[in-house]
């Protein structure tokens, strides 16, 4: 029998291969992990650029709301002083011909707004335009700008008012 007389050394166990270098194919297993770290770098990477990117979009976005809202508050302040310059110009003190007209003289600069967001400064305004364009304003004495020619209107009564343009009074 030849396989009784064979050394024990030269049988190979077909379980347990002979320590040899592994294999070139195989990197070791630091490699693998770095090679994976790079990946993982490089994919958060990506993520921060997308969300860099979507952070300025945002802030542009914001930017404009801003600007919108600016641009709003500025027209219903506007509208605000116009309103009351129009009020005020109704008054009979004031003798405003066309008060709408008047309104969009006021000088927004010199007008201010209280605590409770209402425009003060009006007064002075009315004095000024009053000043500069006084053929928007009756005369004093005269409530429909007749400026003394005749009786003043009597501004209880249209009806006469009426009889009295027509000759009839």
């Amino acid at each position: 029998m030849a396989d009784e007389n064979t050394n024990p050394e030269d049988v190979t166990d077909p379980v347990d291969p002979p320590t040899a270098d592994p294999p070139a194919a195989d990197p070791p297993k630091d490699d693998t992990d770095l090679k994976a770290a790079k990946r993982e770098a490089q994919n958060l990477r990506a993520r921060l650029r997308t969300q860099e990117a979507a952070t300025a979009a945002e802030k542009t976005r914001a930017d404009e709301l801003d600007s919108k809202v600016a641009d709003l508050s500025s027209k219903v302040q506007r509208s605000q002083v116009e309103r009351a310059t129009v009020e005020a110009a109704r008054d009979p003190q004031v003798g405003a011909k066309r008060p709408e007209a008047i309104a969009k003289l006021i000088d927004m600069s010199k007008v201010t707004f209280d605590d409770k967001g209402m425009p003060t400064g009006i007064t002075e305004e009315l004095t000024r335009i009053k000043s500069d364009f006084p053929e928007l304003f009756h005369t004093s004495g005269s409530a429909d700008g007749a400026a003394g020619k005749g009786d003043p209107v009597d501004a209880g009564d249209m009806n006469s008012t009426i009889r009295r343009a027509a000759g009839r009074a």
